[in-house]
């Protein structure tokens, strides 16, 4: 089989995806393919669904749209299927042209490269099965990123001080990219990536870089709901300083891939 190119799996057969993700994407495909006909070049289900960490009701399902044409009518003719969607099953489109994922490659390494990883084809091409990305423009993005969560988390930290709560909330909500960014580290390291889901992924980061594995380790439990915080504070500290400490490793990375 051409690996760009992949016929539409049994999703009976799909392990990594949940079961109750299964019936709406597969009507979902059925109505894009009826809205967008030949426009509709692949449809690929990313993120925590494949990853792992997907919890039904808070978790986006991050799914590509490629389209041949992406021009305002033809994103119109499939607007009512993608709306459905969403309110359905939180379904969030990457509309992309086919073309366009290796020329926007350097732009979003570690995205795209999170995808090439963890993904499944609904039907249609593959464009992420080949994808090439220079170890610079990876080190950079994954610098940028960790730099970006941090300087979020600060600032939110700030704004959201007398709220525990709302603080939780915020430390649930970098838990996905920080895993993301924190295994494309490894990789380009030339460190294993554990399988295991993002709780694996975290406690090698911690031992791999001297990160703070027992502040990281709390993160997927509270994603998770099976944790809570009565006093934020003190695990935003700790986590503050492990994504500092995550990013000055990317940076001294410099030169040196």
């Amino acid at each position: 089989m051409n690996p760009s190119t992949a016929t539409r799996p049994d999703l009976t057969e799909a392990p990594r995806l949940p079961e109750e993700l299964r019936p709406i994407l597969e009507e979902l495909q059925q109505e894009l393919t009826r809205a967008a006909g030949d426009n509709l070049a692949g449809l690929i289900v990313f993120g925590s669904a494949i990853r792992g960490g997907y919890r039904k009701g808070t978790s986006d399902v991050n799914l590509v749209v490629l389209l041949r044409d992406t021009s305002a009518p033809k994103l119109r003719d499939i607007a009512p299927a993608i709306k459905r969607a969403w309110r359905a099953l939180r379904v969030e489109p990457l509309l992309l042209k086919p073309s366009e994922v290796a020329d926007a490659t350097d732009v979003f390494p570690t995205r795209f490269l999170d995808i090439q990883r963890h993904h499944l084809v609904l039907t249609g091409e593959d464009p992420f099965h080949d994808l090439r990305v220079s170890p610079e423009h990876i080190r950079l993005r994954v610098e940028q990123e960790l730099r970006n969560l941090l300087l979020r988390l600060r600032r939110r930290y700030i704004a959201l001080v007398e709220e525990p709560a709302t603080l939780s909330a915020q430390l649930v909500s970098i838990t996905a990219p920080l895993v993301v960014e924190l295994e494309t580290l490894l990789r380009l390291t030339n460190r294993p990536v554990p399988t295991g889901g993002e709780a694996a992924v975290l406690q090698a980061a911690a031992a791999a870089f001297g990160l703070d594995g027992s502040a990281l380790l709390q993160l997927p439990s509270l994603k998770a709901g099976t944790a809570e915080l009565d006093e934020p504070e003190p695990l935003i500290e700790r986590v503050l300083a492990s994504l500092d400490s995550a990013a000055r490793v990317a940076h001294e990375l410099e030169g040196r891939l």
